[in-house]
């Protein structure tokens, strides 16, 4: 399952979303920038891209966590919540990218790689957000991060 797309023939944009994919698996492995250069080798070594692949995504990557408005994220601030499934009794899971405990907030991250903003993504965040504060935490704010032009839409 790993490697299902290693005999495909990749188009452009197919590429594109495999690189989003990418990005999004690499930036689950992170909690501080520390993490950043082991959660690429890990994607080395599971095969997913090669070693030329990995030394252009980590500069790319690196810049992403440098951004001012988001190193505070990634520099152990926060207590990080990866991937991890929230119950919502009768409505089922929630699963955000990226929960951020801090001392007095709480932050969620959905990461997209596509380029078009939508409402459905929006839907989903605040959907995120209710479902933190319905656990009992009252100051969340959450971001809808578009790695690959590095935007971030607060919801």
């Amino acid at each position: 399952r790993q490697g299902e797309d290693f005999f495909s023939r990749e188009d452009k944009r197919q590429s594109g979303i495999n690189k989003g994919k990418l990005i999004h698996e690499i930036l689950s492995l992170v909690e501080t920038t520390r993490d950043l250069e082991k959660a690429v080798k890990r994607i080395v070594t599971d095969g997913k891209i090669g070693a030329h692949e990995a030394a252009e995504m980590l500069p790319e990557l690196s810049k992403l966590l440098r951004d001012e408005d988001v190193k505070s994220w990634f520099d152990g601030t926060y207590r990080v919540v990866n991937e991890r499934n929230i119950l919502t009794g009768p409505n089922g899971i929630k699963r955000p990218d990226r929960i951020m405990i801090g001392a007095g907030d709480v932050v969620v991250v959905d990461y997209k790689s596509g380029e078009l903003e939508s409402d459905k993504y929006k839907y989903q965040l605040r959907s995120y957000i209710r479902e933190l504060k319905n656990c009992g935490y009252e100051n969340v704010s959450g971001y809808i991060w578009y790695t690959r032009q590095n935007k971030r839409v607060k919801v």
